[in-house]
């Protein structure tokens, strides 16, 4: 399933969270965002706080990773993080 950003009830939540945080991600991780190829205002917040939740080890539901993997499968580097991420999640 591919994230839908105009079904997501928490899309405004995300655009949030990332307004009020996106300056604590490492320089590497903003510059991932940036560098997006088709990385519109709305995926870009998504993107940095999915990455927020990566570096401050804050577990998410798996189902929601495997969407995220779907949707950001353009963004290099960002496979892996959700691999990580999914892992965690996992994990009592």
């Amino acid at each position: 399933m591919i994230y839908d950003q105009d079904n997501d009830p928490y899309a405004k939540l995300w655009k949030e969270f990332d307004r009020r945080f996106s300056h604590l991600l490492p320089e590497d991780d903003r510059e991932m965002v940036q560098g997006s190829a088709n990385c519109g205002e709305e995926d870009a917040s998504l993107l940095e706080a999915m990455l927020l939740c990566h570096y401050y080890e804050i577990d998410l539901p798996v189902e929601f990773i495997d969407r995220m993997q779907g949707r950001f499968s353009n963004v290099k580097g960002f496979g892996r993080i959700l691999d990580e991420m999914r892992e965690r999640s996992k994990t009592p």
